[in-house]
This record gives C-alpha cells, sequence and structure tokens, in this order.
C-alpha cells in the first residue's frame, strides 16, 4: 500500500472510529458537540499549535505559549496554563481539565491522567487504556475558577 493510500486510509479510519468531523484546529473532534466538564473554552481562539505525545512516562504538549501567557500563584508554584483531556465513553466526547503547567512546562507524568485528577463525573473514575485514542491540548486557566489569557491550543489526538 503506498505512502498516501495509508493516510487517506488513516484519516476514514479515524473519522469513523471516533465519529468526528475532518476538523484540524480540534482535532478532527466537532468542539460543539463536546461535553465540557470544566468550563466550555469552545469558543476561545486557537493560537498556539501543540502535538502531544506520550512516551518515557510522560504526556508531551509541546507548544509555544508556555514560556508566554501569564503566570499567576497557585499551589506553591507560579502556573500559567491547564492541560486538557478528551475522552469517549459511549460515544459522547468529554473535555477535562486534569492538570495546572508552570510557566514553562510542557509535560506531564502520564500517571497523573486519571480521573481522581479530572474529579469531575462520569470521568472521576476513568483511566487510560493502552490502545484507546485520547485528544489532549493546553489553554489559558479555567481549572479552580483560575483566569489569565482565553486562548487554547489545537487537539491533538493520541493512541495511549
Amino acid at each position: 500500500m503506498n505512502k498516501f493510500m495509508v493516510m487517506c486510509l488513516t484519516v476514514v479510519c479515524a473519522g469513523l472510529f471516533c465519529g468526528c468531523e475532518d476538523d484540524n484546529s480540534s482535532g478532527g473532534l466537532d468542539l460543539g458537540s463536546v461535553v465540557w466538564l470544566d468550563q466550555n473554552i469552545s469558543g476561545w481562539p486557537e493560537t498556539t499549535s501543540m502535538s502531544a505525545s506520550v512516551g518515557g512516562g510522560s504526556v508531551n504538549m509541546p507548544y509555544d505559549k508556555a514560556n508566554v501567557w501569564p503566570g499567576t500563584s497557585g499551589g506553591g508554584a507560579t502556573v500559567n496554563a491547564n492541560a486538557w483531556v478528551f475522552v469517549n465513553q459511549g460515544g459522547t466526547w468529554y473535555a477535562a481539565t486534569w492538570e495546572y503547567l508552570r510557566v514553562g512546562q510542557t509535560s506531564k507524568s502520564s500517571a497523573s491522567v486519571t480521573g481522581s485528577h479530572i474529579n469531575h463525573a462520569p470521568l472521576s473514575s476513568w483511566h487510560p487504556v493502552s490502545g484507546e485514542t485520547y485528544g489532549f491540548m493546553v489553554s489559558g486557566l479555567v481549572r479552580g475558577g483560575a483566569s489569565n489569557v482565553e486562548e487554547r491550543s489545537n487537539v491533538s489526538m493520541v493512541t495511549w
């Protein structure tokens, strides 16, 4: 199979698997149909590009605003972003923050991507499953009522 056919098959299968529209800015997800367990930020402008990966015990979310978005003190650290996870349960996509990111930080422990860090039903007891596809995004602060900028990245889809 040639490279073009593999790429087309991947796009078609990903769309069928997750029931998504082809929308590069949101990882193929229709953000209007996502159930937001934290603040709905689907209308926030996408001002940074991010390509997530999981490996070596970390979720890596490199984005170029890590040292640009203003920080605020919280929990003994200066934080400026929230890490988001998008999880499909029963055909419904849910989006929730699971961590803060410090100024300059672009990765978190993969062990922290759990329902105990999300702390919102129906994901409060959720754990990632090997082979499943999840979306990751970063945004300005929304968790715990904090706020700094109303900006976000794209949603980057990753197979766990």
